[in-house]
């Protein structure tokens, strides 16, 4: 018998497209899960707005870390994208399923990590120094006297509304969003929530306001692939600025800094 330490959820391991799954097989090894010594997990929340199948998570999980002043070590926890649910009123059974991008600790860290996300920034204000999730206000799954069953669930539903409503961009050829790009050690990634719509009024939807171009940027599995997520009302505009992409990029960031934006040869545009 082995016996081993890891930081890695119980269905991550035995995930069937899982690298410590086909580990497993290969080696013919095998885990019974009642002798599986884990800290139960319990959701504390949900953050509105980000995108369960878009987001990474590790990012998120390292700028949440740098926003909410948390010691790894003191203070454990871990994002996930999974289906939650919400009761639809209080006192009946009925419940609100989706999809979302879940905050998750032990049982024993759960009322502190929920503290420290209350106590976060507004989201308006702290997009401004966390731009990768200061936008996506966190929403507990707990009710309380500040947060009813009513709030919880109309959040719930709003999120799924946002996340509905995104269309996606392909943006290729470009280095990664995290990159510093200015002597403010601003990332690549602020200079995309920067482009603005023409003129044309849309509905400003949360921390996206009216003439702001996207919704959100992220880095994929692929390394100089980039997704944008925009609002369906901002779609046509956003692929005709993007199209632009290389000259904005070109003339607003300054020539020193290129080197953390660019590949070699070839310029960013969509395919």
């Amino acid at each position: 018998m082995i016996h081993f330490q890891t930081s890695t959820p119980w269905s991550a391991i035995k995930g069937f497209h899982s690298k410590y799954f086909s580990w497993l097989r290969n080696h013919k090894v095998y885990l019974n899960l009642t002798k599986f010594k884990t800290d139960t997990l319990v959701p504390c929340g949900f953050l509105v707005g980000a995108h369960p199948g878009f987001l990474r998570r590790n990012e998120a999980k390292e700028e949440l870390r740098g926003s909410l002043s948390i010691d790894p070590e003191e203070l454990p926890f871990q994002l996930s994208a999974r289906t939650i649910s919400v009761p639809l009123k209080e006192g009946e059974p009925g419940r609100f399923s989706f999809q979302a991008v879940v905050v998750e600790t032990a049982v024993k860290h759960a009322t502190k990590l929920r503290d420290f996300f209350y106590m976060q920034d507004n989201p308006a204000t702290a997009v401004k120094t966390y731009p990768y999730t200061g936008m996506n206000q966190f929403v507990p799954l707990l009710k309380s006297t500040e947060w009813t069953v009513q709030k919880i669930f109309l959040l719930a539903q709003l999120h799924v509304k946002i996340i509905d409503d995104l269309k996606k961009i392909y943006v290729h050829n470009l280095k990664d969003l995290n990159n510093v790009i200015n002597a403010n050690n601003e990332a690549l990634l602020q200079s995309f929530y920067e482009l603005k719509m023409s003129g044309t009024y849309v509905h400003p939807i949360r921390h996206v306001a009216s003439d702001q171009l996207i919704h959100s940027i992220h880095n994929t599995g692929k390394p100089h692939v980039k997704v944008v997520l925009g609002q369906s009302s901002k779609y046509n505009e956003a692929l005709g600025q993007l199209e632009l992409i290389h000259t904005t990029l070109l003339n607003k960031i300054d020539p020193q800094y290129h080197k953390n934006v660019f590949l070699d040869g070839v310029q960013p545009g969509m395919r």
